[in-house]
């Protein structure tokens, strides 16, 4: 077993031989690479008692958590946010809350701010703005004085992007895949959810704030600035019958373009990379995948082993036509990589992939506006979740800063597939496949 495993750490080997044989395999595949992360190998690892995690499914249902637990801070609060726009209610909710808090407490927001240039390769703005970042431009000015807060910023021209979601309070931990923004309300808002973590990810997830926080853009506005990291429930309180595994993978921002004219970048070695690579390889039965955006051709070619070699059943949940402005020139549409991955399959095992794009009304069409799944969410073998803010696109995998949660537990996998995706890929609508190869990235 790995080397670290040895060093007294908090992981023990007791909770070693506990793990399943897929968590072990991803563990084995994903630590090697942390210096390629941002949190130490020893730090990805931890314990948590899964019938504690909380999930909730919905946007709006994500927001009322990330609020209902800001109210109940103590001491510091860390968010990493892709997307924060300050005329959102959920903003507004959140500066309330923090209003109403009578004690000290620290808060550190970092906040990815897409220059000029991004602006028109991630939205197509035609007249695109310079970014600011005073507490006013963010909807957090005249906080009273007894909440501390630091602003940090990563703005960028290039299409690197920190595009991670975390949520660090007090030693405990929300992941989601939601943003900050206008989009996720209403009935045709974004599709997201979140999970709520206490302990177990803790330290991980302070680390990898901690070493984006260090890389802001913004370090001259208050230099010497960065959080402490005040400890952690004792993990002896997980190491019971019921605690789990989990292991917190991460990647790091990448400036070279993994797609250019005849060129194509293979996947990076790092952590978060690795820990898919190793989940689907190591897979026996069932994988079932919910994400905005999927084209890397690694994952692709993965999933047709999977199915073709191992007789694996994969079930796949996307938005129709989200983000192809972006993809098309960028790895590939969701309807491209779909066409692709057919292609690659047995005749005998085309009926073993399913593919739906996201609905929430169980009929045969999809409205006007198109529905978007904006959760990030896998299940293998109903054993092992992966839940995050990762895409399994070029510009995710490539180039963005994100990060995933790797949970290993039967119960808690059941559960998970039951609240957030068997009730929305049931009421999706079945994708009609074409075997083409038409994603020429992927040839």
């Amino acid at each position: 077993m790995l080397q670290f495993f040895e060093k007294g750490l908090q992981y023990s080997g007791e909770n070693i031989s506990a793990d399943s044989y897929l968590m072990r395999k991803i563990i084995e595949a994903a630590t090697p690479s942390a210096d390629k992360g941002t949190v130490s190998a020893e730090k990805m690892l931890g314990l948590v008692n899964p019938n504690q995690i909380e999930i909730v499914s919905g946007s709006e249902n994500t927001y009322r958590l990330i609020v209902h637990k800001i109210k109940e801070a103590k001491k510091q609060i860390l968010i990493q946010a892709f997307v924060w726009e300050p005329e959102t209610q959920v903003v507004k909710d959140i500066r309330n809350a923090l209003c109403d808090i009578k004690h000290e407490v620290e808060v550190f927001l970092l906040v990815d701010q897409l220059d000029r240039l991004a602006q028109v390769f991630y939205h197509g703005e035609i007249l695109p703005k310079k970014p600011k970042h005073d507490p006013a431009c963010l909807g957090l000015d005249n906080l009273p004085q007894n909440i501390k807060l630091h602003i940090g910023t990563h703005v960028h021209n290039s299409i690197a992007s920190n595009h991670n979601k975390a949520i660090w309070i007090d030693g405990d931990v929300i992941l989601t895949g939601a943003n900050f923004q206008q989009e996720n309300y209403g009935p045709n808002g974004f599709h997201d959810a979140a999970m709520f973590i206490p302990g177990g990810a803790a330290e991980a997830v302070f680390y990898d704030f901690k070493a984006m926080w260090d890389k802001r853009t913004n370090k001259s506005d208050e230099l010497e600035i960065s959080p402490i990291f005040t400890g952690q429930e004792s993990t002896e309180s997980y190491r019971n019958t019921n605690s789990c595994s989990v292991l917190y993978v991460t990647n790091t921002i990448r400036q070279k373009w993994a797609l250019l004219p005849f060129y194509r970048a293979p996947l990076p070695e790092d952590p978060l990379n690795n820990a898919y690579m190793a989940a689907i390889k190591y897979a026996k039965h069932t994988i079932r995948i919910a994400v905005p955006n999927l084209n890397s051709p690694e994952i692709i070619h993965a999933l047709a082993d999977f199915i073709n070699n191992r007789n694996g059943h994969v079930y796949l949940l996307m938005g129709k036509g989200f983000n192809d402005f972006r993809e098309r020139f960028y790895g590939g549409t969701n309807q491209s990589s779909i066409d692709y991955l057919s292609s690659l399959l047995d005749e005998d095992r085309q009926n073993n992939l399913q593919v739906r794009w996201f609905h929430r009304v169980n009929d045969n069409e999809i409205s006007i506006k198109k529905e978007v799944i904006h959760m990030k969410f896998m299940s293998i073998d109903g054993q092992v979740v992966i839940y995050g803010s990762s895409n399994l696109d070029l510009l995710s995998l490539h180039n963005s800063h994100e990060t995933n949660i790797v949970i290993d537990n039967a119960d808690f996998a059941q559960r998970a597939i039951e609240q957030l995706y068997l009730p929305i890929f049931e009421t999706s609508i079945p994708v009609l496949i074409s075997p083409k190869r038409t994603c020429f990235v992927c040839s």
